[in-house]
Order: C-alpha cells, then structure tokens, then sequence
C-alpha cells in the first residue's frame, strides 16, 4: 500500500507522516507540487516520474499557492478512481482547500450550520450596512485571510474612517471583504475531525480577548461548551465543506449561551493538540487514509 502526501512547499514537515508510516507498515511518499510532471504523449500525470496510478490514495496536505496543481491532481484522481482527501478536490476544479472565507461560510449557512451574522459584498457596501446592522465594534474580514490574518475589529467610527482607505487600496487589488458580527468571547475551542471522527479537542485564545477582557468586569463567567453538541457541530460543519481533515473552531457568546461555528480550517496545525492530548495525528491521519484504498 502507498500512499501519497501532497504539499505546495517543501516537504521537510511532512517526515513524521513517513515515519508514522513506517510503525503502521505503510509506504508513504511525501512529494511537493513542483515534482508533478506530464506529457502531450500520453497524458499520463507523474511525481517524480512515477504514474498517480501507483498511489491507493492523496493527501492533498497544503495548497499554498499551488491552486493549479491541485486541480490537475484532483482531475487526474477522479479520473482513475483514486481516493481524494480532502475530498473536497473532487467537486470539480474549481473547488480546493482552503476555501474563500465567503463562500466557506455561505455553504455552512445553507448547511444550517450557525455561524456568527454575516454580510458579504463590495467594500462600499459593508462600511456603509455593518455598523447599522452589528452597531460597533464589528468584523472585517479579508475574504482571503489565513490563520487570523487580513481581519479588522471596528470599535468606532473613528477606526471605521481610519481603515477605509487601507481596505479601498486592497480592493482595488482584486481583494473582498465580508463583515461580521462581533462575538465577546476569549477563547475557542479547536475541535480535530479526521474522516468524521472527532478526535478532541483543545482550548485556545482569541485574537480580541484583551479587548473583551477590558469591556466589563461584570460580564457573565465563561460557560463551558457541551461536549456533544461541540462534536456534533464541528463534525457537520467539516463535512458540509467537504474537509476530511479539519481543525474546527466552536464557540459560545456568554451573553446569548449561542453556540456558533467560527472557521474550519483545512490544514490545521496540531502541535498544541497532540502536546495535550498525546494523540500522534498523523498516525491517526494514515488510518484513516488506509481505509479509502478497499
């Protein structure tokens, strides 16, 4: 059996799935988009020489900015039948991991998945609805942040007037912006789904909790998630976008006790988790890999 592991880099951070490997006696080959070739003569699509053919399945781990390739390999994958994770990349070429923060959350919200209030259009539009529909503070956010880059918190009119012009520039670079309610809380919980299987969970902080923090010193005690309706959330949610691997992020509003599901992310770092929980995720990762080759 082997198995392949795709990333848009290099593929140094990808040696303890190939160690992982070896304890589960499974081949795993860790390659970067840079090493796909083919040719007109027989269309036949390699990593390193080798046919695609030869994997029983593909772990597209990290696209990067590798969008073309992926959609190559996803086209390739569907064409001869083999397993795709995420199996997101199967939906057709244009759909791959990470997806656009717009549409991410319009298919949770079709998928009945709360998430916080949203509004999604020109810039104009957002500055101008945003504070009559959230009041202040509220959210920008970049369309095509990462890793709680490209997002804004709006605390007044005054810091509304003075990101104006940063956020105009970005759009006349082609970026989009969506607008979002502001949630007071000061922690998430980041839920690992492998293949629909929650695997736990691990508590972490969030980017406005010195801000909430300073708001009222009498605000309602943080209540703990449930576990269940946590899982069951982040398991629904990962699955509406297609994401096999997923880090998920839950959170509670203290003064509303609504449960909301903030982001999914398709390629979550795992350092805290597997620190905390002592689960080896890229062991757990292969398992679940193994059992899309029958």
């Amino acid at each position: 059996m082997k198995i392949l592991i795709l990333v848009g880099g290099g593929t140094k951070h990808l040696q303890p799935f190939v160690k992982a490997g070896v304890r589960l006696g499974v081949e795993v080959v860790a390659a970067s988009f840079s090493q796909l070739e083919y040719s007109s003569g027989d269309c036949v699509l390699r990593i390193s020489g080798e046919d695609l053919k030869n994997f029983v399945v593909i772990y597209i781990r990290l696209v990067g900015e590798r969008s073309e390739d992926a959609a190559i390999v996803a086209q390739y994958a569907v064409k001869n039948k083999i397993p795709l994770v995420d199996s997101i990349f199967a939906r057709g070429p244009a759909a791959h991991a990470p997806l656009k923060k717009s549409l991410e959350t319009l298919l949770l919200v079709k998928a009945g998945i709360p998430m916080p209030s949203t509004i999604f259009g020109s810039l104009a539009l957002l500055l101008n609805k945003a504070p009559q529909k959230f009041g202040y503070p509220f959210i920008i956010k970049g369309t095509y942040g990462k890793q709680g880059h490209a997002v804004w918190l709006v605390k007044d009119k005054g810091e509304l007037e003075e990101i104006k012009g940063r956020l105009e520039d970005l759009e006349k670079e082609g970026k989009r912006f969506l607008a979002q309610e502001f949630i007071k809380i000061t922690q998430r919980e980041r839920v690992f789904v492998i293949g629909g299987k929650v695997m736990g969970t691990v508590t972490l902080s969030t980017k406005w909790r010195r801000y909430v923090q300073s708001l009222d010193v009498s605000r309602p005690a943080r209540r703990p998630l449930a576990e269940q309706e946590t899982y069951r959330l982040a398991a629904s949610a990962a699955k509406a976008l297609g994401i096999d691997v997923a880090g998920v992020d839950v959170i509670r509003d203290n003064e509303t006790g609504k449960v909301y599901i903030l982001e999914v992310n398709s390629a979550p770092r795992w350092a805290k988790f597997q620190k905390e929980t002592g689960i080896g995720v890229e062991e757990e990762i292969l398992k679940y890999l193994t059992t899309l080759s029958a």
